[in-house]
């Protein structure tokens, strides 16, 4: 299949490091039609892969031309030209996209990990019925019915998720997750699941030519939405539109940044640091 799709955009990071936030901002583009948590689309034909981990060579002809299919039926109903993906799960994708899209614009949102720690473990800790079902029904709801039965492996956590039970994991899901499972208390395995999959993306994104990978951090972008945005607009070759930047700094909310610091227990942070501070310190996140 010869197709020709602009420049498309990955927004990607571990789930909960402002993925949402940046891609709301990008969205309000007039050149830039967004859709969200596609995995349906990234995990067809490795559905029942044990990991999320894709590289260049699970690439194969199939694969391209239903992926590029599946992306231009987004354009059908729309006359943006800018495709922009934001699924998280991608961070564990990058050289998959990067063969897929040579003319692809990736950009991996960093957060510090004791803030990404704090948002899962207030989201896994606290659902609610209506909440959980919400997120459910929103995500399979903009899934083609003939893609449907890649969710089949994951039927469990969406029960879970349906009746508003704690999930034993969930989110990108790096090699060897499974052995974490009932190995380590969860607060041990969010933490893995964030440093693992912050190391896999940045050494999948390094690889990468500096016109096609992007790294950014959440807390740059909301501290300085206007310089940030800019820097982001600048690298996607998109004219900084004022409506991009204005949505970015209304929404913006520099609170969220350091909240971690009174939430999270003591005991928590010491468990889970000997799991994260490596990568902190490689990030530059001092202690």
């Amino acid at each position: 299949m010869n197709l020709s799709i602009e420049k498309p955009i990955f927004i990607v990071g571990v789930p909960h490091s402002g993925t949402s936030w940046l891609g709301r901002v990008v969205a309000r583009h007039p050149k830039v039609i967004i859709r969200s948590e596609t995995n349906y689309i990234w995990m067809w034909g490795n559905a029942w892969k044990s990991d999320d981990v894709l590289s260049a060579k699970d690439v194969t002809p199939k694969i391209r031309n239903h992926i590029e299919r599946r992306i231009v039926r987004q354009f059908q109903v729309t006359s943006q030209n800018r495709y922009c993906d934001k699924t998280p799960r991608n961070c564990l994708r990058i050289p998959f996209i990067y063969e897929l899209f040579p003319n692809a614009k990736v950009i991996f949102v960093v957060r510090d990990g004791r803030a990404v720690l704090r948002s899962i473990q207030r989201q896994n800790v606290n659902p609610t019925n209506r909440v959980m079902r919400k997120e459910v029904f929103y995500r399979l709801q903009n899934v083609p019915w003939e893609d449907l039965y890649m969710y089949l492996p994951r039927i469990k956590w969406i029960a879970r998720r349906l009746i508003g039970k704690p999930l034993d994991y969930w989110g990108a899901r790096p090699p060897e997750w499974q052995s974490w499972v009932g190995n380590y208390s969860h607060s041990v395995v969010i933490a893995k699941q964030w440093a693992e999959s912050t190391r896999i993306a940045r050494q999948s994104g390094s690889k990468l030519p500096a016109e096609n990978y992007l790294e950014v951090r959440y807390e740059d972008l909301i501290r300085n939405p206007r310089s940030g945005v800019d820097r982001v607009m600048n690298f996607l070759e998109l004219d900084s539109d004022l409506s991009v930047l204005e949505y970015a700094s209304q929404s913006a909310d520099p609170e969220r940044v350091d909240r971690w610091r009174t939430s999270l227990q003591s005991s928590f942070v010491n468990e889970v640091r000997p799991f994260i501070e490596p990568v902190l310190s490689e990030l530059g996140y001092a202690w």
